[in-house]
């Protein structure tokens, strides 16, 4: 995740943990967060990452701290899920 926001200029890491409650999701899969300060304005990055089957996803969810997002990183890996669930062909 580091080497994520490094490519985003100047940042300065915050605080950083892992998100246990995404560890439901596929075959396997876990969850990251981190704030960071970038150029003044203090974003929280949320990361999932989850594989079922053959499909893997790499999730990201970024808002300003603080605020409480749209959609929860929680919601969208279960979203992903289920459409990896649909789109992969029931096995033989």
């Amino acid at each position: 995740m580091e080497a994520l926001i490094s490519g985003m200029g100047p940042t300065d890491i915050l605080e950083q943990g892992e998100l246990p409650d995404l560890a439901v999701y596929g075959d396997t899969s876990a969850g990251f967060t981190l704030v960071t300060d970038m150029g003044g304005t203090v974003m929280r990055m949320n990361l999932a990452v989850l594989r079922r089957d053959v499909v893997g996803a790499f999730l990201i969810s970024m808002y300003i701290d603080g605020y409480t997002p749209a959609i929860t990183i929680d919601e969208i890996a279960s979203k992903m899920d289920g459409r990896i669930i649909e789109a992969i062909p029931p096995s033989k």
